[in-house]
């Protein structure tokens, strides 16, 4: 099970990078050791988000087309929300090349997800959806691990 180690800060919450990409659920996967580009944002891992949501800044820099409205209730009441699929890409850095170049395993989850505003810092929430199938820790002192 791969794992992220990182520091966070009590006034933002736990960030890590995430890519999100238009939903291919049936694509083929790139052949090991090909370079990819991703489409990476910061994400807040939200333990109270039931799913992962992204941004109109994700949406507009992917083209992502909505696929219908979900009801969506929060501190502040319940409101129509659209609603995507897309792709929501862990990567867990395995070592850097002197290129600069990263080898990672990537881990790919299959989303349909809704949009939301952030109030700043990151474009991604990353939701139960995802954290519910691994573990995640967070301590006192600052410091999380995410294992998917």
């Amino acid at each position: 099970m791969p794992s992220l180690s990182f520091n966070y800060t009590t006034a933002v919450g736990p960030l890590i990078q995430v890519a999100i990409e238009v939903a291919a659920f049936n694509a083929a996967q790139p052949a090991a050791g090909a370079p990819i580009n991703l489409h990476t944002y910061m994400a807040l891992i939200d333990t109270g988000a039931s799913c992962t949501c992204i941004s109109p800044k994700v949406v507009n820099d992917l083209g992502l087309k909505s696929i219908g409205k979900q009801k969506v209730g929060g501190v502040h009441g319940g409101k129509q929300t659209r609603k995507f699929q897309f792709s929501a890409v862990l990567i867990f850095p395995q070592s850097q090349l002197a290129t600069g170049a990263m080898n990672a395993q990537l881990t790919t989850y299959q989303i349909t997800g809704i949009e939301f505003v952030p109030p700043g810092a990151f474009d991604v929430l990353l939701g139960r959806d995802i954290i519910c199938q691994g573990v995640f820790q967070m301590s006192f002192d600052g410091h999380a691990i995410l294992s998917l």
